[in-house]
């Protein structure tokens, strides 16, 4: 970066010693800064019993571009260590700047996504850094760039983008720190897996009444009468035509953050329950889920996460949901080709589900269900005694439905196969 050529700039400002040059939390700022001359210190609580220095900048280095480019408030105060010389950005000149110094817009750019970088191996946040940036920029070299002969407007683009990718990645990185007991210890900070929005008509919109803070809210749910069946796993995961039903399975109340299936949230709650909202509520500051039709894989996790936390503050029957979270784990894990955490869900979801079985009261094709879904999950864990055992609950069960009996038979037959196979 030449420094003397962005000298020559008029937009300049000269602060002394000890100097504030912008506030953290201050909102009408619209500029950042390149130094000139001198050396800054950025800091968090600033002249409070807990401040923090955060980092010393020196001649080259630039400060107050997410102001800039995003119109975000400043997230740190910023003081000038000596007499020093910034040059001043504005919307006013940022054309002007991008056009005269391509250099220097080039240099901006590297840092950024430099920065860019250092967040996500730091926080370990992603395997790339593609969920974070455009399409057309996930192969631009962002080490070489040069802005020479690109229009200003072009430029300025580039820049924006950068900074977009930056803060959300930065929130990113303070939603995960936060969270940091929240998942299970081997569960990713970032999952990447696409979730394609359905076409409208399959989904629908309508009024809920959380019944723990009992916020009326907006929620956005499958049309069940307009889906079309594909298949059905052994473990009962419906695949239907056009959407995935499991990014809906779960609400969660943007207000208070209580969590439950869609078919089982409108139920009353015991009033006694209603004082576990305090144990809830820190979650809210940290996750921010959406509950339209916009939909996240990260989000869908951390729903049924609040699911399994909230079963036992608020229900009576806590295993019956947790069972059913952890089930759509495992299927969630499975889809991310996670082999770690997809084999934990199963074993946890079976943990569950066992334990339904001694406490529930259930319709007898609910237990039908239960008894193949127990052998199925220890099928695939390779406790052949248990998943037999299950099967052949299932298959004798007289309330039953024959289609399950046959399922139960089909894998009852597997086992012996394998049996035979392995004397």
């Amino acid at each position: 970066m030449n420094l003397a050529l962005l000298s020559k700039m008029s937009s300049r400002k000269e602060f002394a010693k000890d100097e504030v040059i912008i506030w953290d939390g201050d909102i009408m700022g619209n500029e950042m800064y390149i130094i000139l001359q001198g050396s800054v210190s950025v800091y968090k609580n600033y002249k409070e019993p807990n401040e923090i220095r955060l980092r010393t900048m020196h001649p080259g280095a630039f400060f107050g571009e997410m102001t800039l480019f995003l119109h975000k408030q400043r997230t740190a105060t910023v003081v000038a260590l000596e007499p020093t010389i910034v040059l001043v950005i504005n919307r006013m000149n940022a054309y002007e700047f991008f056009e005269q110094q391509p250099e220097a817009s080039a240099k901006l750019a590297a840092t950024l996504y430099e920065r860019l970088e250092n967040v996500n191996k730091n926080g370990g946040i992603a395997d790339d850094l593609s969920p974070f940036l455009p399409k057309e920029y996930e192969k631009y070299d962002w080490s070489t760039v040069n802005f020479a002969g690109k229009n200003p407007e072009e430029s300025y683009k580039v820049i924006q983008v950068l900074c977009e990718a930056l803060d959300k990645i930065n929130n990113v990185a303070v939603r995960q720190k936060a969270l940091a007991d929240f998942f299970p210890a081997w569960h990713k900070k970032m999952y990447s897996i696409n979730i394609e929005p359905p076409k409208s008509e399959l989904l629908y919109e309508k009024w809920q009444k959380c019944p723990i803070c009992e916020q009326e809210i907006t929620v956005t749910l499958p049309k069940q009468s307009k889906l079309k069946t594909l298949r059905v796993d052994r473990d009962f995961r419906t695949h239907y035509e056009g959407i995935e039903v499991v990014f809906y399975d779960v609400i969660t109340c943007p207000e208070c953050h209580y969590s439950d299936f869609w078919n089982k949230f409108p139920n009353s709650v015991l009033q006694r329950f209603r004082e576990n909202i305090r144990e809830i509520r820190p979650y809210k500051e940290v996750l921010g889920l959406n509950p339209g039709a916009e939909k996240d894989i990260n989000d869908v996790f951390a729903g049924l996460y609040l699911v399994i936390k909230c079963a036992p503050l608020f229900s009576r029957e806590p295993y019956m949901a947790q069972s059913r979270a952890w089930l759509r784990l495992h299927w969630l894990y499975e889809d991310c080709k996670d082999a770690t955490m997809s084999k934990f869900a199963m074993q946890q979801a079976l943990h569950c589900y066992l334990f339904a079985y001694e406490k529930a009261e259930l319709s007898a094709e609910a237990l039908q269900q239960l008894c193949i879904t127990i052998g199925e999950l220890s099928f695939k864990l390779n406790d052949i005694p248990t998943a037999k055992q299950f099967l052949l609950k299932a298959r004798s069960n007289k309330g039953g439905k024959d289609a399950m009996v046959r399922q139960a038979a089909d894998r009852l037959m597997d086992i012996r196969e394998m049996e035979k196979r392995g004397s």
